[in-house]
C-alpha cells in the first residue's frame, strides 16, 4: 500500500572496506501487503525481475518487478497454485519467460509467461510423486532447467533432474540420486555452463556437512560426480550458491553461528575442490543468498541481529574477501529473500520484512 511505501522508505549509502565497492539503495517497495515467505527471484532483462513466494494462505504466486534507476515498483501478484507450498524457486529463461519450481505433496514445475508486468502460466507438471522438500533450479539453456530437491518420501536423499519446457509445457530427464545421505535447509543448484552443473546442500547423513556434487549434462541425463565435503567442521546450514565462471562458483554457508564463504573449482569432469574458508559475519542468518556480479565479485546478503544486510565479496584466485556489513533495511528483522543483479552495477533484493508483518518487500541497489 501507499502507506507501506512511505513508512518503510529508505535511503541509504555505506561504504566497504573497498572504496569501489559502494553501495547505494532507494525506497523499499511493498508488492505482497500480507505474509510473504519462501522468496526467489531472478533476472528477466536490465530493468525486470520475477519474484515468486508463497503467500500467508499457502499460495504460490509471482510477481513483476521493474526497476527504474534506483526506484522498483510491482505488477499485481498472480497465483500459480494454491496448494500449500514448502519452498519456491523461479528461474527466467528469457526476457518473457522462466520456470517456476516448487514444493507440495510432489514436486512441480510451471512455465510462466510474461506480459509486460503480468505473469500467466502454463500446466503444472509434477515431475516426481514424491513428497519433496527443499528445491532449487538454474537453467542450463533457453528451454532446459537443471533442479536439484531433497527428497523427503526417499530418506531425504538429495536428487537432481532435467526439465525441458521449448513450449509451456514441461517434459522431465531421468531422476538422479546425487546423495543418499538425508539433507534439509536451504539448498543450492547452479548451472556454470550449458552442460556442467553444481549442487550444494547439508549432507545429515555424514554429520550435517556442508557438501557439494558437480554433474555434467547431456540433453537431459545427468551423469553426477562424487558428493565433495566443504567443510569438515559439520552443521552446515543456509547453504547457497552462484555461478563465478564455467569451473568455479561461491558458495555461502553457517555453521554455528559463522557465516562463511569458499570458491569451489570443478577440475576434469566432475571432481571440486574448495579454496580457504571466509568467515564474513557471526550470527546465525534467517536466510542467507548470493549473486554473481563479474568473474571476480559476488553480492552477498545474510539477515542477523535482526538486521538485513549485504555484504561484497571479492575473489582472487580460490581466496574470498569481503567489505563490512551494508545495511538495506534497518532495525527490522528480516527473514528469508533473495537477490539478483539486473545489469553491471544495479540489482535489486526481495525479502520479508519481519518488521512490517511480513510483508513481501523489494529494494533496488546500485555498485559503484
Amino acid at each position: 500500500s501507499v502507506l507501506d511505501r512511505i513508512r518503510h522508505m529508505s535511503f541509504l549509502m555505506r561504504p566497504s572496506r573497498f572504496a569501489a565497492n559502494l553501495m547505494t539503495f532507494g525506497a523499499e517497495d511493498v508488492f505482497q501487503a500480507a505474509a510473504a515467505d519462501y522468496i526467489s527471484i531472478d533476472k528477466l532483462s536490465a530493468t525486470k525481475a520475477i519474484a515468486a513466494y508463497k503467500d500467508a494462505s499457502g499460495n504460490g504466486r509471482c510477481v513483476i518487478l521493474t526497476v527504474d534507476g534506483l526506484s522498483i515498483s510491482a505488477g499485481d501478484p498472480v497465483t500459480f497454485t494454491t496448494s500449500a507450498t514448502k519452498d519456491i524457486d523461479v528461474v527466467a529463461l528469457s526476457a518473457t519467460k522462466a520456470l517456476v519450481v516448487y514444493t507440495g505433496a510432489d514436486g512441480f514445475a510451471r512455465v510462466v509467461s510474461i506480459s509486460g508486468t503480468t505473469p500467466s502460466y502454463g500446466t503444472a507438471f509434477s515431475f516426481t510423486s514424491n513428497e519433496i522438500w527443499a528445491v532449487a533450479g538454474s537453467s542450463l539453456t533457453s528451454s532446459t532447467v537443471i533442479v536439484g530437491y531433497t527428497d523427503k518420501t526417499d530418506s531425504e536423499s538429495f536428487k537432481a533432474v532435467v526439465l525441458s519446457c521449448p513450449s509451456t509445457t514441461v517434459t522431465a530427464g531421468s531422476i538422479v540420486q546425487l546423495d543418499a545421505g538425508a539433507t534439509g535447509g536451504d539448498v543450492g543448484c547452479v548451472a556454470l555452463t550449458s552442460t556442467l552443473a553444481m549442487c550444494f546442500y547439508k549432507d545429515e547423513g555424514n554429520g550435517s556437512k556442508a557438501t557439494a556434487t558437480a554433474m555434467t549434462i547431456s540433453g537431459t541425463s545427468i551423469t553426477n560426480g562424487t558428493p565433495v565435503v566443504v567443510d569438515t567442521d559439520g552443521n552446515g546450514t543456509k547453504c547457497c550458491i552462484t555461478p563465478l565462471t564455467a569451473t568455479k562458483v561461491v558458495v555461502a554457508y553457517n555453521r554455528g553461528g559463522d557465516c562463511r564463504a569458499r570458491v569451489l573449482t570443478v577440475s576434469g569432469s566432475t571432481t571440486v575442490s574448495a579454496g580457504a574458508k571466509l568467515s564474513y559475519e557471526t550470527g546465525t542468518p534467517a536466510g542467507q543468498k548470493l549473486a554473481r556480479v563479474n568473474d571476480t565479485t559476488v553480492v552477498a546478503m545474510a539477515s542477523t541481529s535482526n538486521v538485513g544486510n549485504t555484504y561484497v565479496f571479492s575473489i582472487s584466485g580460490t581466496t574470498v574477501s569481503s567489505s563490512d556489513a551494508i545495511e538495506y533495511n534497518d532495525g527490522a528483522s528480516v527473514s528469508k529473500g533473495d537477490l539478483i543483479m539486473l545489469s553491471a552495477t544495479v540489482g535489486t533484493i526481495a525479502y520479508t520484512d519481519g518488521g512490517n508483518s511480513n510483508h513481501g518487500t523489494s529494494i533496488a541497489f546500485e555498485l559503484s
